[in-house]
């Protein structure tokens, strides 16, 4: 599979460049795909006729053909590849929106760190089977991100931040029983606006992402414990076995028992 070559790569500080008492720089043109994501600062970034508020997080993908510049400050890890018209996802990439709110940016920057050691280490191999891997994986959560990414323009740094201070929160305590108005507490936000906010931004409730979040963890156990399944369903939060065996059937079409004939076959 071929994908292309690299045109550059690294780390760059808006502010430490020529252009760096520049508020707001001159359109340029853009010649290859550029995918950026931004480690800290904030700032404006223009591509073609549209404008994006850029902060940490982010992550800007600019196609060949397109113009783009950007106002005030940020640090950013950058690619600049020359991908071939042959490869596979060449049309995916294209139709990708201009700038992507990452769901999981310690993914991405653990990403463009790894590649930036790669390619320095190996002379920008891009030919090389761990370079292929990794970039897939890219793509893969790219597109993820890109789904849920136009439900979050227009949405602040902070309503973000507030976002995933929940996620994180709900991450952390599954296993005990969190209510709304917990989450409120934490966010300073009225229940009812923090539902709000958090279904606009995420495409379900928190209470939704909840049940997501402990529905992830007991298929975990059910694939690699022998845990009974009454203790499962205690240990991910649900408070009873029958609750239990009724919300994951509903979200799998299985029951938990089910599943884990389906995942540990008998060899």
């Amino acid at each position: 599979m071929k994908t292309g070559h690299i045109s550059s790569f690294g780390t760059w500080n808006s502010q430490t460049d020529r252009h760096g008492k520049v508020s707001l720089t001159e359109y340029r043109d853009v010649n290859f795909f550029e995918f950026e994501f931004i480690i800290s600062g904030t700032s404006t970034i223009y591509i073609d006729e549209s404008s994006y508020p850029a902060f940490p997080g982010m992550l800007i993908v600019s196609k060949p053909g397109q113009k783009r510049r950007r106002m005030h400050h940020f640090k950013t890890y950058f690619l600049h590849l020359d991908i071939d018209k042959t490869f596979e996802y060449y049309d995916m990439l294209k139709g990708l929106p201009d700038c992507i709110y990452t769901s999981t940016p310690n993914i991405y920057a653990v990403f463009f760190s790894e590649m930036i050691h790669f390619l320095i280490e190996n002379n920008k191999d891009t030919d090389n089977i761990y370079f292929h891997s990794k970039f897939l994986d890219f793509i893969y959560h790219l597109h993820a991100d890109s789904i849920n990414s136009q439900r979050l323009l227009g949405c602040t740094y902070h309503l973000l931040q507030t976002v995933n201070t929940v996620k994180n929160y709900i991450t952390a305590n599954y296993r005990n029983k969190i209510t709304l108005s917990d989450l409120s507490k934490i966010t300073n936000y009225s229940p009812t606006y923090l539902q709000s906010l958090f279904t606009t931004a995420t495409g379900m409730s928190p209470c939704e992402y909840l049940i997501a979040e402990r529905i992830k963890q007991a298929k975990l156990l059910l694939m690699h414990s022998d845990m009974p399944i009454s203790e499962i369903a205690y240990a991910c939060g649900f408070s009873s076995q029958s609750y239990f065996t009724k919300i994951f059937k509903k979200h799998l079409s299985c029951t938990p028992m089910e599943y884990r004939h389906i995942v540990s076959p008998i060899y």
